[in-house]
């Protein structure tokens, strides 16, 4: 019909159709892959659409006479305006050959639906581990689970600040995250020491999860409870006990949670909660002081300059001159807590150093009486824990149960080792990464009246506010300590 074709050339451009066909596909299926929500999606969709009909727009302008009158030549050729008769599927074997494509063409795509749906069923496609920081809201009568009944204890929500991780669990279609220690973000260890002489428990990790009852994410712990009244048969209460719900939402991934959170502290009050993932895609996510590696972790440089760092983010920064930090008043020292069980190796708490105090170093309330004490990071503020025994917790029967309480110590589950607070800081800002600089409170008084820390009493010299306790070793001292008022120490009078 047409001698001036041939049936190659015919083919040919079929199958660049076809390829075009394919490779739409392949933009389609990379944009569902890198969008991040469906509005962008939906632009995404619309714009590849007017790129795909370009050609065909440039065409009718050309049969037009809008474009050259050479191309208008070329588009109006016969050839473009017979219609072929289209032969009926099974009548040749080209046909047949086609259904096949087509059927394997289905076959691919639902195959690739269906494997995408089940790595999103399983939480693959959410971030694995997420950062939580909650501000410094408190119940004092929060509702405690335990052997006995209930027991009442005060709760500080940033206590629970920290790591926590999908455990493979979902609920209502999204992935549980689970809290990690605050010492090494690893998993609560769940067999006591053999002797246990310091009384721990196993900690029970809080957790998030979505709750489609009430249509939010939740924070939740399951021994915490906001009401005495038993409800556990009623359905909201067994499956969704929320200590804290963020707004009515339907998003996957909890990080793209927006809006205030609602707190329960004996009623609901709003809050902000911060979440992040720890996962990092470049160096930048690293904050620059590591290098961010294939599985998504960031690798912190050490000892660069004088500065260490650490945190999921190297985001904290430990200087040289920093790992002993000096006290103004009695020029009394405090230096990093290695692990005894890891030489080399700083104990953190909540992404934060532990300092403990240099013995003889100046302090008479402990020097005189042969105790220490401990700097360590709650979460939201400092605490110096008093140690009655130091010499004694590393050696013996006691070396275990030291070496438990570390790894697993929880600012809210010890609560019987913080009545041992002798002293705590104002609450501390992101870079608060060690106490120097923050202002530091002695406890005395302790009972209802007191709020929830006990009577707090300035420890810097003069009793100032504002100036801060700490600083760091090679630091002059700013005033001559023998010169200050007759204010107690840290924790003594």
């Amino acid at each position: 019909t047409f001698p001036e074709l041939s049936y190659k050339q015919f083919v040919f451009s079929n199958v660049l159709r076809i390829g075009m066909g394919y490779l739409f596909l392949i933009n389609v299926l990379l944009i569902l892959w890198k969008a991040s929500d469906v509005m962008q999606i939906f632009f995404d969709f619309i714009a590849l659409q007017f790129i795909q009909h370009l050609d065909n727009v440039a065409f009718s302008l050309a049969k037009m006479s809008m474009l050259s009158a050479s191309m208008k030549a070329a588009t109006t050729r016969r050839y473009f305006r017979t219609e072929f008769k289209r032969s009926n599927p099974g009548q040749s074997g080209k046909s047949f050959f086609f259904v096949v494509i087509y059927l394997l063409n289905l076959s691919g795509l639902l195959g690739g639906m269906i494997y995408v749906s089940m790595k999103q069923a399983n939480g693959d496609y959410q971030c694995k581990s997420i950062t939580a920081k909650f501000r410094e809201d408190i119940w004092r009568n929060a509702l405690v689970v335990s052997s006995g009944g209930y027991e009442e204890r005060t709760l500080m929500y940033s206590y629970f600040n920290g790591e926590y991780v999908q455990d493979g669990n979902m609920h209502d279609g999204r992935p549980i995250y689970i809290e990690r220690r605050k010492f090494d973000g690893t998993e609560f260890d769940t067999t006591l020491p053999s002797k246990n002489l310091l009384n721990t428990t196993v900690k029970i990790p809080a957790k998030f999860q979505y709750c489609s009852s009430i249509r939010a994410w939740v924070f939740m712990h399951d021994n915490i409870r906001k009401s005495r009244r038993d409800c556990s048969s009623r359905p909201e209460c067994s499956d969704c006990p929320w200590l804290l719900r963020s707004e009515e939402t339907e998003v996957y991934d909890i990080e793209e949670v927006k809006g205030p959170w609602q707190v329960w502290q004996g009623v609901i009050e709003a809050t902000d909660v911060r979440i992040s993932c720890n996962e990092c895609d470049e160096n930048a996510d690293c904050n620059l002081n590591g290098v961010c590696q294939k599985d998504g972790t960031c690798e912190c440089f050490d000892d660069v300059e004088g500065v260490t760092f650490f945190g999921l983010h190297c985001e904290v920064i430990l200087e040289d001159k920093c790992r002993t930090i000096v006290g103004e008043r009695y020029n009394e020292s405090y230096s990093v807590l290695y692990l005894p069980w890891a030489p080399g190796q700083l104990y953190e708490t909540y992404n934060r150093p532990a300092f403990t105090y240099d013995s003889g170093s100046g302090e008479p309330g402990l020097d005189s009486a042969d105790m220490s004490a401990t700097l360590i990071f709650s979460g939201g503020r400092w605490f110096a824990l008093f140690d009655d025994q130091p010499a004694a917790r590393w050696t013996g029967d006691y070396l275990e149960s030291t070496i438990y309480f570390l790894k697993n110590f929880h600012a809210f589950w010890d609560k019987d080792k913080t009545t041992n607070i002798i002293a705590i800081s104002d609450p501390v800002t992101a870079t608060g990464y060690t106490p120097v600089g923050v202002d530091f409170f002695s406890i005395r008084e302790r009972g209802e009246q007191f709020g929830p820390f006990g009577a707090q009493y300035p420890v810097q010299l003069y009793n100032q506010t504002g100036r801060g306790y700490f600083r760091c070793s090679d630091e002059a001292p700013l005033v001559d300590p023998s010169i200050a008022n007759n204010s107690a120490p840290v924790g003594r009078k």
